[in-house]
Order: C-alpha cells, then structure tokens, then sequence
C-alpha cells in the first residue's frame, strides 16, 4: 500500500529508508527542484539533507562505520532502479504523483583494498543511492554527494546489504582520485601513491569503529555460500 504525502510536507520519511545502512540518517529534508528548470534542459539536481549517526566528514569515523573501502575503477553505468514509491499531491493539490528513491548501478573493478578483501580485477556491482528520476528530469543526490563517472578511479566506501552486495551512500562514499602529472589513474601503483588513497590509509589505521552487526559481502573473497 502506497503512502500519500503532500508536497508542502518536506519530512519524507520515505527518504530514511534508503540511507538505514551504515551511516544512516535519522532526520531527513528534502529540497525539491525549480518547477521552472524542469521544462527542458539538463536534469535538475535536487538536495537531500541528512543527520548522520557517524560524523561523514571525519574520514576515521566514516572508515570505521563502513564495512569496505577500497580503490576502485568505474566500468559503465548500468543503469537506475527505483525504491520505497510514496504518492505525494502536486504543488497545486489536484494531482498526486509517484515519488521514488532513485539507486544508480555501476560495474566496477577493484584495483586495491584499504578495508575489507574484495575481489581484486574482476568486474562486480555496487550500487549508489541517488540518481537519475524516472520522467529523466530530476537528479536526487545528498547534499555534497556526487555521482561516481565512468572511467574514473575513485576510493569507495561500501556497506554490505543484506542480500551481500555493496551500496555506497552519502557524503565522501566515492572520492575520485585525481591523477597529475605523470600518474595515470587506472594504474595500481599510481592509485596507491596517490594523496586520496594514503589519507584513507591513515584513516583506517586510525578508525573510529561503530559497534554494529556486520555481514560479509559476497564479493569478499572470504564469502562462503
């Protein structure tokens, strides 16, 4: 049963669904998009405050929620799958519309584990929370959280679900590594010598560790059926 909800009602506890794992959110806002940019154009990029049980900008107490982080190249986007659909009334109250948590899907390759032992060269999913709408006009993103590209490298931090695939939400779930100079990106040692990675390092070494229950991923080399 689908739950109405009004548009002038900015709590969407339908929100708090989607971010439950790791870090997760007790509080969440949502900003809608400008009705006047969504008539054409790029997508309009809405903004998901959140209150986090773990400080998302200390990279030591982020390290030590999440269950991976590792370095990883983004292969190709695989697409959106949508999640947890509420109804809410449009902004002149005649019309109600189907509003989802948008989830973009990428194959990735891990080049390097900081935490965790996943399988290194092979080509695996993760998922991200936030993406493209259905009608292609919005973009939801959490605040200062962007969407991993392909082609590039990024540090990951990942939660297991519970189905044992890998989820990467919020702030600082994916740090591109910049490559300068003569360091190229897809290259391990490059990724290894980079400031991105050596700052995780650290952070690992000196994580804050959250005690909650864990569960191995299935792309962990440990995993067992």
């Amino acid at each position: 049963m689908k739950t109405l909800f009004t548009k002038r009602n900015t709590f969407f506890s339908f929100a708090l669904i989607a971010l439950l794992v790791g870090a997760a959110a007790v509080a969440v806002f949502y900003e809608p998009a400008d009705n006047n940019a969504l008539n054409g154009g790029e997508p309009q990029i809405n903004r998901v405050q959140a209150s986090y049980i773990v400080d998302v900008y200390n990279p030591a107490a982020l390290v030590g929620d999440v269950d991976y982080v590792f370095a990883a190249r983004v292969d190709k986007m695989t697409g959106n799958t949508y999640k947890d659909p509420v109804m809410i009334e449009d902004e002149f109250g005649k019309e109600t519309i189907e509003v989802t948590n948008s989830h973009t899907n990428y194959m990735i390759t891990v080049l390097d584990n900081i935490k965790g032992e996943l399988v290194v060269g092979e080509s695996i999913p993760v998922e991200k929370a936030g993406g493209l709408s259905k009608d292609g006009k919005t973009i939801t993103l959490h605040e200062n959280d962007s969407l991993p590209e392909v082609g590039k490298v990024y540090i990951f931090l990942a939660y297991t679900q519970p189905d044992g695939t890998l989820q990467i939400s919020g702030p600082n779930s994916n740090i591109e590594i910049v490559s300068s100079g003569s360091l190229k990106a897809d290259s391990n040692l490059s990724v290894k010598d980079s400031s991105e990675y050596l700052k995780m390092v650290n952070a690992y070494e000196n994580q804050i560790i959250r005690e909650r229950e864990r569960t191995v991923s299935k792309y962990d080399v440990k995993f067992e059926n």
